[in-house]
């Protein structure tokens, strides 16, 4: 990258021209480190994974061991990337132990209605929102568009939301995303990122009815997770709504970006950055 030439050197210098040669020589030494630094981490880059693709991405994937030298019985076991971690208290054969934990039963599914009430009373529900991106025609941002629908019932009635739902014991984030993916919008998608975590606050929600006033609303914690929708899928205007919603519409990264909503603003820059460092899923 650099070449030095030193020619015509005359060694017979006074004080003021030696100086000044070796001020020229510090130069150079310091330009080969920067261009040895370069190199270093151009190297590295190389040698970095290529970002996987959706379809590599299932939270029914081999578990992880811990660090090295630490006892799998008390480190949590992580799961692929959906940030799963089991602790299976040194069970013998840790993956039956995980499908015994990530099995969802059919009486996890539909609460009696008395208690989920009593549930959405008194504690913060864990829900995934639904960031699903189709790309159309174009090149860069643009061409990237997310799914939002109008919300049914409280809490935000009437409001252009993300699709999304309550997380079931045994689900993964990535788990609860496809499947409320294919229930509220018909689509199948493979969940590829957890895009963010937020603990939200409403004013009502569908079960206040009986309650006192300071036990109206709700609180929940949800992960937003990003779901691109394959390119073999073929006509996504047509949207399979289910009743918690009453319409849907595509709107491009770039216009919800500017959306004065926070919790839709945010989520479309992390779905940018994410989407603009990993070209695969394009």
């Amino acid at each position: 990258f650099f070449e030095l030439h030193f020619s015509s050197l005359n060694f017979s210098m006074d004080a003021s021209s030696s100086l000044a040669w070796v001020h020229r020589v510090e130069g150079a030494v310091a330009a080969l480190a920067l261009v040895g630094t370069c190199l270093l981490l151009r190297r590295r880059r190389r040698q970095r994974p290529s970002p996987s693709t959706p379809d590599s991405l299932s939270s029914k994937a081999l578990p992880r061991a811990g660090r090295e030298g630490v006892d799998s019985g008390e480190a949590g076991v992580e799961v692929d990337q959906c940030f799963s971690v089991f602790y299976v208290d040194g069970a013998p054969d840790a993956a039956a132990e995980i499908r015994r934990l990530s099995t969802v039963h059919p009486e996890y599914k539909f609460l009696p209605r008395d208690l989920y009430q009593q549930c959405v009373a008194n504690l913060a529900l864990v829900c995934v929102d639904l960031m699903v991106v189709r790309r159309r025609s174009g090149q860069g941002d643009s061409a990237w568009e997310a799914l939002l629908v109008r919300r049914g019932g409280q809490p935000l009635k009437g409001a252009w939301f993300f699709p999304g739902g309550r997380l079931f014991r045994g689900e993964s984030f990535f788990d609860a995303a496809e499947r409320k993916c294919e229930e509220e919008t018909g689509l199948r998608c493979k969940a590829a990122r957890v895009l963010s975590v937020w603990n939200t606050f409403f004013a009502r929600s569908e079960w206040d009815s009986g309650m006192t006033e300071a036990r109206r609303g709700t609180q929940t914690v949800n992960a937003v997770v990003l779901l691109p929708v394959p390119a073999k899928v073929g006509d996504t205007d047509k949207i399979s709504l289910d009743p918690t919603s009453t319409g849907s519409r595509w709107v491009s990264l770039p216009e919800l970006r500017r959306d004065p909503e926070v919790y839709l603003w945010r989520n479309a820059e992390l779905a940018l950055a994410f989407l603009g460092a990993h070209p695969i899923l394009e």
